[in-house]
């Protein structure tokens, strides 16, 4: 018993998967639905980016930039938006 050699890698590998699938499951668990304005629900997940926001709502991407900035926020494309700031957008836009 003294001296024997146990491969680990694959218990590691296995952690691995386990914790690569819960967080896949919570990144699911997080999505919350918004109306755009053809009236259709569109699942919003959490931390999204501006431009996949605009790509979701069918608004062109400086109008949500241009409202954002209205309310003193600073971003870019590639900003993340959290879903409270993205249903403000939503509501004025």
């Amino acid at each position: 018993m003294v001296g024997d050699v146990v491969d680990t890698s694959k218990f590691r590998r296995s952690k691995q998967m386990k914790g690569q699938q819960k967080r896949e499951k919570s990144l699911e668990d997080i999505t919350q639905t918004l109306v755009d304005r053809t009236g259709q629900e569109v699942s919003i997940p959490e931390g999204l980016s501006v431009k996949e926001f605009s790509d979701k709502v069918g608004v062109p991407l400086a109008r949500v930039i241009q409202e954002l900035m209205k309310n003193g926020m600073l971003v870019t494309l590639n900003s993340q938006i959290d879903f409270d700031t993205c249903f403000l957008i939503g509501e004025a836009l």
